[in-house]
């Protein structure tokens, strides 16, 4: 089970990258809801999602890495209440992202498999 230690708030997100096929590993803010990780699909100053997201959206089996221990996740974008459960999470972690593109922030929700 992956547990952040202390005030750790980063994983590594490992996608399959859906051009040429290769895996991909990605450091990314998370927060915690419940036994799930909620993570923001924002690319700073681009009009784009960033890339890892959709690769994800290709191949929703990922791996994540915290505090050394890996496990796998099904990525999910969740819709109607689902996503404004989250959506308190997704705007803390896209706080800054505002600042310099207004635009939709896609809340991720990682739910390790067992």
């Amino acid at each position: 089970m992956l547990t952040p230690t202390g005030h750790e708030r980063i994983l590594s997100l490992r996608t399959r990258d859906r051009h040429s096929g290769e895996f991909v590993t990605h450091p990314l803010f998370f927060r915690r809801a419940g036994d799930r990780l909620v993570i923001a699909a924002a690319n700073e100053t681009a009009l784009y999602k960033p890339e890892w997201y959709l690769n994800l959206k290709e191949a929703p089996i990922v791996e994540i890495e915290m505090n050394g221990d890996t496990t796998f996740a099904v990525a999910t974008t969740p819709v109607g209440t689902e996503r404004l459960k989250i959506w308190p999470l997704v705007e803390e972690l896209s706080r800054d992202t505002e600042r310099f593109l207004p635009r939709n922030v896609t809340g991720i929700v990682l739910t390790p498999m067992e």
